[in-house]
C-alpha cells in the first residue's frame, strides 16, 4: 500500500478508533461475502489498511470474526435491554425482548445472516458465549422477577434455546400476535412469570 493512503486516507484518532474501524470493516465484508468466506485481506482492503495492520489488533482471522460478532450481539442486546425495561412487569418485560429479537434478528444487517441464513450456527462453543451476552440482558427481568443468578441461568438457557427454535423453523402465517399469545399462555407459567 502507497504511503499515505493507509486507513483511507483518515488515520484512526487512537488504537481503540482503529480497533472499531477494523471492526466496522469486518462486519461489512461479512455482510458482503458471508461469515465463512471473509478474510483477513477482505478486511484489510475494506478498511484500506495492510494485512499486518489488522494484524497488529488481531491475532487472527477467527479474533477478528468474533469481536465483530460479539460487538454486533452486544448493540443488538442493548436495544433489547432498552425495550425490556421500558416494561413493569416481568413476564411484559420478556415478551418485549423477545417479539423484539424475533422480528428484527432476521432483519439485522449483519447478525441475521447468522440467524436466517445459511450459516445459522451456535455450536457447543458457542452456545456459552451466547449466554454470556444474553445474562445481562436479562437483567432487568432478573431483578423484576426476584430470581437468583442460579434461576437466571437456567431461565435464560430455556429462553435462548426457544428464541434459536423459533427462529430456525419458524411457523409460516403466525401473525406477532398470535405468536404473543402463544408465548403468554406456554412460555410465561413455565418461567413462573
Amino acid at each position: 500500500m502507497p504511503q499515505g493512503v493507509a486507513w483511507a486516507g483518515q488515520r484512526p484518532a487512537s488504537p481503540d478508533d482503529a480497533r472499531e474501524r477494523l471492526l466496522d470493516a469486518a462486519a461489512a465484508c461479512i455482510q458482503r461475502y458471508g461469515l465463512e468466506k471473509t478474510g483477513i485481506s477482505d478486511v484489510a482492503s475494506e478498511a484500506g489498511v495492510t494485512r499486518r495492520t489488522v494484524y497488529r489488533y488481531f491475532a487472527d482471522r477467527d479474533a477478528l470474526i468474533s469481536a465483530a460478532l460479539v460487538r454486533g450481539v452486544q448493540d443488538f442486546a442493548d436495544r433489547a435491554r432498552a425495550l425490556m425495561a421500558e416494561q413493569i412487569d416481568p413476564g411484559e418485560m420478556l415478551l418485549a425482548g423477545l417479539l423484539y429479537a424475533l422480528r428484527a434478528l432476521p432483519a439485522d444487517p449483519l447478525l441475521g445472516r447468522l440467524v436466517a441464513g445459511d450459516e445459522t450456527l451456535l455450536t457447543e462453543a458457542a452456545f456459552p458465549a451466547a449466554q454470556t451476552v444474553l445474562a445481562p440482558t436479562l437483567a432487568p427481568l432478573r431483578d423484576a422477577a426476584g430470581w437468583s443468578d442460579q434461576e437466571l441461568a437456567e431461565c435464560g438457557e430455556l429462553i435462548m434455546r426457544l428464541l434459536l427454535s423459533l427462529m430456525a423453523s419458524p411457523l409460516p402465517g403466525r401473525s406477532e400476535h398470535e405468536l404473543r399469545g402463544f408465548l403468554e399462555r406456554r412460555l410465561l407459567p413455565a418461567l413462573g412469570l
